[in-house]
């Protein structure tokens, strides 16, 4: 069974004509008002440091319901790093 694209997300499409049937909601997070609040307080080297942060570095977002919740955006899986045993 082919998979549903997502039809009631709200990513605005930077180029006519192109549409996401299936959001990455990593991707939307990173084009979120918080993130390039950042890129723009970090001024003209911004875009190389938050590049450098995202392939670098383990990044993990509070999930809005549920307290001490969050999901990674990017860096080692959870595991391989050994948080989960850490947190567990």
């Amino acid at each position: 069974m082919p998979r549903q694209g997502n039809l009631n997300h709200s990513t605005v499409a930077v180029i006519p004509g192109v549409v996401s049937h299936y959001p990455n909601n990593h991707v939307n997070t990173l084009k979120g008002r918080v993130w390039t609040d950042v890129l723009t307080l970090l001024g003209k080297e911004g875009q190389r440091l938050l590049l450098d942060l995202i392939l670098d570095h383990d990044i993990f977002v509070a999930v809005e319901s549920g307290r001490g919740n969050y999901y990674q955006l990017s860096g080692k899986v959870a595991q391989a790093i050994g948080l989960l045993s850490i947190i567990g």
